[in-house]
């Protein structure tokens, strides 16, 4: 809610800076041909009206800076607020945890009947959800839009806490851990992920400064973006928002970025969305291959990029109403099947 009165307080604020730099021009063109007119009927000479039009338009150019300058600055304080606002703001849980996820291994997770509704709303977003994890599997938590599926992921890197029910990781609870020792063990890429303007290796090491460029090669390597592909390798320059890269490159350098941590357990929230389906596949192997393969809870939509083989849960409406084997579900002409029809 701060944020969204700061964003009208800044759109009040441009309309009228626009109103009064609006103005300022319509005046100054006013004057401006004002003096021309004066000039002409006194009789000036031809060198008079050349000083008068080089004094006008250095006047004129004089004031249009200003007004630019001007607004720049508005716009700078506004954000400034903004950054306040967000840095001030209080955290939405309490880091009062002093334990540490195991070093070793895989975790498993459990979601024990969960409750969870977003602030001011009026309808759970979660309701009684139970599901279990287990570590080093491939699971898959799938539903259409607005089911809970991010809401889930959220839980699982405690970005919230449930109103009621448990989160565990390996059986500790999660408020029990700090979070420091949490989030370096769970990452969580989303559809949308934020690339900062640099260098590629830049980009991957925000996770892991101290990574060397053989572990960056090897997390692209494994998201099937190797190297040769970018015009300058590693030195490659992202663009802002990554406006260099195409959507699909975007995805995977945020993949590739999350497994240069060397997380624990890895949460894909539609983080394959923009590839097509046989790069995704190839991804997929490719993760499921490696040595020290995570965690892996895949949050999608897509029922046809899951195995037979794969579990999944169905959540709609914050509840699960579907569970089992993907082949099986296919099959049962329940949730999981009338999704697949619409995928």
């Amino acid at each position: 809610r701060g944020l969204r009165e700061l964003d009208d307080r800044l759109g009040r604020a441009q309309v009228r800076v626009g109103r009064i730099v609006g103005g300022r021009l319509l005046v100054e063109r006013l004057l401006w041909g004002a003096c021309l007119v004066v000039l002409l009927l006194s009789g000036a000479t031809v060198d008079h009206l050349v000083v008068a039009l080089a004094v006008l338009a250095a006047l004129w150019l004089g004031g249009v800076s200003t007004d630019d300058f001007a607004t720049g600055l508005d716009a700078s304080l506004a954000a400034v607020a903004r950054l306040r606002r967000v840095v001030e703001a209080a955290p939405e849980v309490a880091d009062t945890g002093t334990g540490t996820v195991a070093p070793d291994g895989p975790p498993t997770i459990a979601v024990e009947a969960v409750d969870f509704a977003y602030p001011g709303s009026g309808e759970r977003a979660l309701s009684r959800v139970s599901a279990r994890f287990a570590g080093g599997g491939w699971h898959y938590v799938a539903g259409p839009s607005g089911s809970g599926k991010s809401t889930l992921a959220t839980l699982l890197l405690r970005g919230r806490d449930p109103d009621a029910g448990r989160v565990l990781l390996d059986g500790v609870p999660l408020p029990e851990l700090s979070l420091d020792s949490l989030r370096g063990a769970v990452t969580v890429v989303d559809q949308r992920p934020v690339l900062f303007p640099g260098m590629v290796a830049d980009a991957l090491r925000l996770t892991r400064p101290e990574a060397t460029d053989d572990d960056l090669l090897a997390a692209l390597h494994t998201v099937d973006l190797d190297a040769d592909e970018l015009p300058e390798g590693l030195a490659t320059q992202i663009g802002e928002r990554g406006s260099t890269l195409s959507g699909g490159q975007v995805q995977r350098v945020a993949l590739a970025r999350a497994l240069v941590a060397r997380p624990r357990v890895l949460v894909l929230d539609e983080a394959l969305s923009q590839l097509d389906a046989a790069t995704a596949a190839t991804v997929r192997a490719r993760l499921a291959a490696s040595t020290a393969a995570p965690t892996i809870v895949e949050i999608t939509h897509r029922t046809d990029v899951m195995p037979d083989g794969a579990e999944v849960i169905v959540i709609d409406r914050g509840e699960i109403v579907e569970r089992g084997r993907v082949g099986t579900l296919r099959t049962a002409g329940g949730p999981f099947a009338r999704l697949s029809l619409r995928a």
